[in-house]
C-alpha cells in the first residue's frame, strides 16, 4: 500500500517537473498549428480550383490561427497567389511582417486611412458602394489597383446590379485608379438546395458582362469562397478565396473538400485532486459529483 502511494506521489512530482520545464515562460496554454495538415489542406484546395489563382483569407486573426504566423508561411507557398484581409490594419501588419504576396482588403477603410495605402505596395481595394466609389475617384492621388464588389444577393456589402455601370464611370474618371478586377459572395452555398446559389450565379455572369463592355475583356474575377467551390465549373472566375476550407472545415453540402482542422489547443494541468461521491465542484455548485472522481484543473477561462 505505501508503495504504491510512494509511487504515485513520485510519478506526480516527475510529471510536474516535467511540465514545469516545457511551459514556455510561463506560459500554461498553447496552440498549436499543424503544418502537414495545412500542407494538404492547401493541395486540396489548389486541386479543386485547377488552373485558377488561390488567395488565403487571413481575416480576423486567421480565423484565430494567428494573421501574422499564418501569412509568413503561406508567403513561402507557390500554390498562394493572394492574401485576403478585411482591414487595412491587417494589410499593414503583414506587409511589417515582410509579406510579399498581393493582398486584397475586403472591408470598409476610412477616409482618413486612405492616404496609408501609398505606404504599401501590391495592396488592392476592395470597392462596396457607391458611395466609397465617388470618394476614391475624388480623394485618390496614386497609383491604386481595386477589385469592385457586386452584390449579387448576399444584401451586405457590394455594388447593385443596376449601379455597376455608373460605379465603373466614376472609377474611370479618376487617372490613378486601375480597375483590376471583379468579385461577388454566394450566400447560400453551403446548402444543399442549389436554387438561390445559382440565382445568384446568373446576376454574376450578367455583371461580367458589363464589366467586359465597360472596362476589359479580361481582369480577376473571383466569386467562389469554401462553400462555392463546388459550383466553380458553373460560373467564370480565375480566382477562388480559401477561407475556413483552409483551416480545415469542409462545409460544401457533400464534404467535397476531404480538407482537416489544423489548430489544436493544449493546456498544462494545473492541479489534480479527488472529489468523493456527492460533493460539488465549482460556483454555485452546479455539478455535484455521483462517484469517486478526479478533478483535472485547466488554466482557461474568460480571457482566452
Amino acid at each position: 500500500m505505501w508503495r504504491n502511494l510512494f509511487i504515485m506521489r513520485l510519478f506526480n512530482v516527475i510529471r510536474s517537473w516535467k511540465m514545469a520545464r516545457q511551459s514556455s515562460g510561463g506560459r500554461l496554454l498553447h496552440i498549436r498549428i499543424n503544418k502537414k495538415q495545412l500542407l494538404k489542406n492547401v493541395s486540396v484546395i489548389k486541386r479543386v480550383a485547377g488552373e485558377r489563382a488561390v488567395g488565403a483569407v487571413l481575416k480576423s486573426n486567421a480565423y484565430g490561427h494567428g494573421l501574422k504566423e499564418m501569412g509568413a508561411f503561406l508567403d513561402t507557398l507557390d500554390e498562394i497567389n493572394y492574401f485576403f484581409v478585411d482591414s487595412i490594419i491587417e494589410a499593414g501588419a503583414l506587409r511589417d511582417t515582410g509579406v510579399k504576396k498581393p493582398i486584397i482588403i475586403l472591408g470598409y477603410i476610412p477616409s482618413g486611412a486612405i492616404v496609408r495605402l501609398k505606404k504599401y505596395n501590391n495592396i488592392i481595394v476592395a470597392i462596396n458602394s457607391l458611395y466609397q466609389a465617388r470618394f476614391f475617384a475624388q480623394q485618390v492621388s496614386f497609383s491604386l489597383r481595386v477589385h469592385i464588389k457586386v452584390d449579387t444577393g448576399m444584401h451586405r456589402q457590394g455594388i447593385e446590379e443596376g449601379e455597376l455601370a455608373e460605379t465603373i464611370r466614376i472609377l474611370l474618371t479618376n487617372r490613378h485608379i486601375h480597375i483590376e478586377g471583379m468579385f461577388t459572395h454566394c450566400s447560400d452555398a453551403d446548402n444543399d438546395d442549389a436554387s438561390y446559389t445559382r440565382k445568384q450565379l446568373n446576376a454574376w455572369g450578367r455583371a461580367l458582362e458589363q464589366y467586359r463592355r465597360l472596362v476589359s475583356p479580361d481582369g480577376v474575377f473571383h466569386f467562389a469562397a469554401t462553400a462555392a467551390m463546388q459550383y466553380l465549373n458553373e460560373a467564370e472566375s480565375n480566382l477562388v478565396r480559401a477561407g475556413i476550407g483552409l483551416y480545415g472545415f469542409d462545409i460544401t453540402p457533400r464534404r467535397m473538400l476531404g480538407v482537416g482542422p489544423i489548430l489544436s489547443l493544449w493546456a498544462k494541468i494545473a492541479n489534480i485532486k479527488p472529489l468523493t461521491k456527492g460533493e460539488s465542484i465549482g460556483y454555485g455548485a452546479t455539478y455535484r459529483s455521483d462517484h469517486d472522481m478526479r478533478v483535472l484543473t485547466i488554466p482557461c477561462g474568460y480571457y482566452e
